[in-house]
């Protein structure tokens, strides 16, 4: 694990050009974005990556449209989080449902993400989106790297 926690702390440091990575580079909504720019690269090294659900033996599956929709979103953490588990496939998306669900109130929000708890059971096949597996390992580096942090942050 370490190796990997090294290559994406180069992979940091030459995006940004410089030798020194700020854990805020990693440990944040920006970090968990970095994160994912590294998987997505490792991904597709030497791969055309032109097709949707390019796959490589040694990185997760790589969606060509999920990508486009993350770098070109002004909140690229939060769709990452959102491909990062299987979610319930809506019925009809529509800029309805967008505006309700923006609107709920704290009460309402945490009922829906109970009732969206207790769904989990459901296998992908049961009317569920999969999740994308680097979005996952995107999240799972994340919260690595921020259980470390919390170590290091104990002991000073």
């Amino acid at each position: 694990m370490y190796v990997q926690e090294w290559q994406l702390r180069q992979f940091i440091a030459k995006q940004d050009g410089t030798d020194f990575v700020e854990v805020e580079k990693v440990v944040s909504g920006a970090g968990i974005f970095n994160t994912y720019k590294f998987l997505a690269q490792r991904a597709c090294s030497g791969d055309d990556c032109e097709s949707s659900n390019k796959s490589s033996a040694a990185s997760p599956a790589f969606d060509v449209d999920l990508d486009e929709q993350i770098r070109q979103s002004p909140l690229p953490a939060a769709v990452i989080s959102q491909h990062a588990r299987p979610r319930r496939r809506a019925a009809t998306a529509s800029a309805t449902t967008t505006t309700f669900a923006a609107t709920t109130t704290a009460a309402e929000g945490r009922e829906g993400r109970q009732q969206e708890d207790d769904d989990d059971d459901e296998g992908p096949g049961d009317g569920q989106i999969p999740a994308n597996a680097l979005c996952a390992r995107a999240i799972d580096l994340f919260i690595q790297a921020l259980g470390a942090e919390c170590g290091n942050l104990a002991v000073r």
